[in-house]
């Protein structure tokens, strides 16, 4: 992940845009996508994310497996999202989070090609489907995340594995 100020997105779209990039990329990243992150609250800055791709463009887990997703509190009373997945996302997801957590890497998730949350993880697989996202949410982005995270018939909705390195 690479952090942008906004004044420079507009140069670095065109470039990225250009297939100069990909055209440099060695062959085993070439199914690589960058896409933007939220705007970071306390510095403004724009954050800009490698993530990773099949041939196909595909995600490896779309939000149709998700089964219920809602705002709930962690135990530090921060608001986190929660969510359980059905059968066939619990098994893929379960996979998706052991990779992340072997390669220390994270998931993202991404909304309209827009990467809402790459949460990390660390204690290995998930198993059940069920999760818990935190992060630096609000009470009400918390909730507008859950039910985006309910409406899993968006089509443009894609969760995805990727490598994170972050520079600073």
């Amino acid at each position: 992940m690479f952090y942008i100020e906004g004044k420079d997105s507009t140069s670095i779209k065109r470039y990225i845009s250009s297939g100069a990039v990909e055209s440099v990329l060695p062959d085993k990243k070439q199914f690589v996508k960058f896409l933007w992150g939220v705007k970071e609250k306390e510095t403004g800055l724009l954050p800009l994310y490698a993530v990773k791709k099949n041939k196909f463009g595909n995600p490896a887990l779309s939000g149709d497996v998700i089964v219920d997703a809602f705002m709930n509190y962690n135990s530090l009373n921060m608001p986190v999202i929660s969510m359980q997945m059905n059968r066939e996302g619990a098994e893929k997801w379960k996979d998706l989070t052991g990779r992340a957590s072997t390669q220390r890497s994270q998931i993202a998730i991404v909304l309209n090609n827009e990467v809402y949350s790459a949460p990390g993880v660390s204690s290995g697989p998930i198993e059940g489907g069920r999760s818990e996202i935190s992060g630096d949410f609000t009470v009400e982005e918390a909730q507008d995340f859950a039910n985006i995270l309910m409406s899993g018939s968006i089509p443009k909705m894609k969760i995805i594995n990727f490598e994170v390195k972050k520079i600073k």
